[in-house]
């Protein structure tokens, strides 16, 4: 079942809530995968004067001994139940995350919430699975940028200095980030066709990728910077954090990583409003649309009454033969 383009682009802050009780998830979430690993943090540092802020002083020091030394045994103890945690948190991220998108794409319906999570509900494992699709590809990816740049920099130790043959390395990685990148739009668009169009996982790719040829630049200049948005301002709360706030107590650490998450989720929170159109194509949009022309649909009725002919031929040759 298919629906109609919005109107106009959704506007992200009549999903605002959607938007918070997804971010809220998340905080959540990290919170709960914490919890093992903040015990261990606590039977170190529980009765500490200054509590764990040891752990952020410079230096590291505090922090290698937990890490390395008198925490190592626990911490080790800890990490699979964190690890299960994170996994968990991470596939139920997919329902508030549907929400959102179906928040986004039936606003012109002025749809509740409630629909918008119930609607993401069904759809659960399709995102799921396409999750886990892109997950693999991007790992591809990745094992394959590593040998090629490995082998690129390898041959080029026997022309050239150590510097020079790292940087043929790097180089060889730019076709392979652009791989990644495009990978993460084509995911996007897929969740999108999923979740706003109802569409099959194989037909959601296939029209993201037919999105990201037709509409190129309405499409990539978006994602690049929702891409660009969300690892500068990891970058920037990193840099300040480092420089300027360095014996921080972990606290303060956490809400300044949270604050870079929250702009990177507004950023593709944003991005992915503006997918909503490309993907789901209208008669009246303004752009071409993805569904089939007028002359691939006569084609298809051709072939239709075609093979209808070839079925009635088929069957008075059969009643021929029976009489």
């Amino acid at each position: 079942m298919t629906e109609a383009t919005p109107p106009r682009p959704p506007r992200l802050v009549k999903s605002l809530v959607a938007l918070v009780l997804l971010y809220a998830y998340g905080v959540l979430g990290a919170v709960l995968a914490g919890v093992p690993l903040a015990e261990v943090t606590r039977l170190y540092y529980g009765g500490h004067p200054r509590g764990d802020s040891p752990l952020a002083a410079p230096g590291a020091l505090a922090l290698g001994d937990l890490l390395l030394g008198k925490g190592a045994a626990a911490l080790s103890a800890a990490l699979p139940t964190s690890l299960v945690l994170v996994v968990l948190v991470a596939i139920g991220a997919h329902l508030p995350f549907g929400a959102l998108v179906t928040h986004l794409s039936r606003q012109h319906e002025r749809g509740t919430l409630r629909e918008a999570y119930a609607h993401a509900a069904k759809r659960f494992f399709v995102l799921g699975s396409a999750t886990v699709l892109s997950l693999a590809a991007r790992a591809v990816v990745v094992v394959l940028a590593g040998l090629a740049a490995e082998g690129a920099s390898s041959a080029a130790r026997g022309h050239l200095d150590d510097r020079a043959a790292d940087y043929v390395g790097l180089g060889v990685l730019v076709p392979f980030a652009v791989l990644l990148f495009l990978v993460y739009v084509v995911t996007d668009l897929a969740y999108v066709g999923v979740v706003a169009h109802d569409d099959s996982l194989p037909r959601a790719i296939v029209i993201g990728v037919r999105a990201l040829k037709k509409r190129g630049k309405a499409v990539l200049v978006p994602a690049f910077v929702s891409y660009v948005v969300g690892i500068g301002a990891t970058a920037l709360v990193a840099s300040v954090v480092g420089l300027f706030a360095i014996a921080a107590p972990p606290a303060v650490l956490f809400l300044s990583h949270q604050a870079a998450l929250l702009v990177k989720l507004v950023a593709r929170a944003g991005w992915l409003a503006r997918a909503i159109r490309p993907v789901m194509p209208s008669p009246v949009a303004d752009d071409e649309p993805l569904s089939m022309t007028a002359e691939e649909l006569a084609a298809e009725e051709a072939e239709t009454k075609k093979d209808a002919r070839g079925e009635e031929t088929e069957h008075d040759e059969v009643a021929k033969d029976l009489e």
